[in-house]
């Protein structure tokens, strides 16, 4: 589907267009995309963005002959990180969210979440 459209071409390129990865250490390759995995998936759901990501991040592997495996894990980890960052980033936080509320509410308290604030948990 994505991969057919050409939508991917953009991430993939900057991915993978940074010359040779053969003799590149591992955590330098997670750096290619992890921080867009961190930062996208604040304000996207994980799993579209993980399924996404997996064909450019299976072929970064394969030109660098390591096991996908070895970003693949990461690049979840990634996506689940930044699921923490936001109110929305995945449903549990909203979840936690509305639980905390009512629980407020019930010894008389107003607890109000910021976009951002259960980031710093």
């Amino acid at each position: 589907g994505l991969e057919r459209t050409g939508a991917l071409e953009p991430l993939r390129r900057a991915i993978l267009s940074r010359g040779s990865v053969e003799r590149t250490p591992v955590h330098e390759l997670m750096l290619r995309y992890m921080p867009a995995v961190v930062a996208t998936s604040a304000f996207l759901n994980n799993t579209p963005v993980v399924a996404i990501l997996i064909p450019v991040v299976t072929e970064l592997a394969t030109r660098a002959r390591l096991a996908p495996s070895k970003l693949l894990i990461p690049l979840s980890y990634a996506a689940v990180l930044g699921g923490t960052l936001t109110l929305v980033g995945t449903s549990t936080n909203l979840v936690v969210v509305s639980l905390a509320r009512e629980a407020a509410s019930s010894i008389g308290e107003d607890l109000q979440f910021g976009f951002f604030e259960i980031g710093m948990v």
